[in-house]
């Protein structure tokens, strides 16, 4: 299970989830999984339309509680015009130290219709190893809710 809140004040939007509660999955035809349990808060800072500032912090719960990790999570999204944003962000236990961090970025252009083609760069250190992998990603909107839920007009029709 997942919950979370979103709470807007003005250019700032406060939120808090709490996810993989009760931490264990366990199915008819499963054994039972062990998850962790994940807490979040942060929030995200709109500078100007369109410049967006993330910062959030998380802590996971392994091990039914046993363990514990503390996650830091920042990043930004600036717009390049009017259908082009780049993102770039980092987050791990250490965003200082190459081999407990996540270096990340992106852009995605939007089409006048709504449609969305997004590519993110997901760049880590494993065991003195780096590794590299992309995402590419579409979004394709059916009827006008994307485009009013990106205006802030409305949050629930």
């Amino acid at each position: 299970m997942g919950v979370g809140v979103r709470y807007p004040t003005g250019p700032v939007m406060w939120g808090m989830a709490l996810k993989n509660a009760p931490g264990f999955l366990w199915w008819k035809n499963h054994k039972r999984d062990i998850l962790p349990v994940t807490i979040q808060a942060g929030n995200t800072w709109r500078m100007k339309p369109g410049y967006l500032f993330s910062l959030s912090g998380e802590t996971r719960f392994y091990d039914e509680g046993k363990e514990k990790k503390n996650y830091l999570n920042i990043g930004q999204e600036i717009p390049l015009g009017k259908n082009l944003s780049i993102r770039a962000g980092a987050f791990g236990e250490n965003v200082s130290k190459s081999d407990k961090r996540h270096v990340t970025g992106g852009l995605t252009f939007r089409t006048s219709s709504g449609v969305e083609i997004s590519y993110a760069l997901d760049a880590y250190e494993i065991v003195n190893e780096k590794v590299k992998k992309s995402y590419l990603s579409f979004l394709f909107p059916f009827g006008n809710d994307t485009h009013s839920l990106r205006k802030g007009e409305k949050i629930f029709h």
